[in-house]
C-alpha cells in the first residue's frame, strides 16, 4: 500500500517536472515604474549598487547605479564604464547583482536535498533493517 502511494507521488512528481509546471509560478517579470523607482532606491547609490537593468526595447545593461533622481538614474556600465542616463518608464526590470542565492532558491535546493534522502533512505531501509521494517 505505501509503495504504490509512494509510486503515485512519485510519478506525479515526475510528471510536473517534465511538463514545466514551474513557469506557470513564475513572476511575469514587468515591474511598475513606481517598483523600479524603489527598486533603484533600495539599491542605493555607488559601485557596491550593482544592477541588471531590462529595458523595454529587451536591451540588458549591467553596472551600478551612479546616480538616481526623480525622473531617472544612471548606470555606469563596469566593463566600459560609460554611464547611461535611464528614465524609470523605460524599465521593465531591475535585478540586483552580486547578492548570492535567494532565499526561494535556497529554499528549492535544501527541498531538493531532501526529498532525494528521503527518496534514496526509503529505497535502502532493506539494508539497515533486519526485517522487523
Amino acid at each position: 500500500m505505501i509503495r504504490r502511494d509512494f509510486a503515485i507521488m512519485l510519478g506525479a512528481a515526475l510528471l510536473l517536472a517534465a511538463s514545466g509546471a514551474q513557469k506557470v509560478f513564475a513572476k511575469a517579470g514587468v515591474d511598475s515604474v513606481e517598483e523600479v523607482r524603489t527598486k533603484v532606491a533600495r539599491l542605493g547609490v555607488g559601485e557596491k549598487a550593482r544592477a541588471e537593468v531590462r529595458l523595454g526595447d529587451e536591451t540588458k545593461l549591467k553596472g551600478y547605479v551612479s546616480r538616481a533622481g526623480e525622473q531617472s538614474f544612471d548606470i555606469t556600465e563596469e566593463k566600459t564604464g560609460v554611464r547611461i542616463e535611464i528614465a524609470y518608464a523605460d524599465v521593465v526590470q531591475v535585478k540586483k547583482l552580486g547578492g548570492g542565492m535567494s532565499g526561494t532558491k535556497k529554499a528549492i535546493i535544501w527541498g531538493g536535498f531532501a526529498a532525494t534522502a528521503a527518496v534514496v533512505l526509503y529505497v535502502t531501509r532493506g539494508a539497515f533493517c533486519d526485517g522487523m521494517c
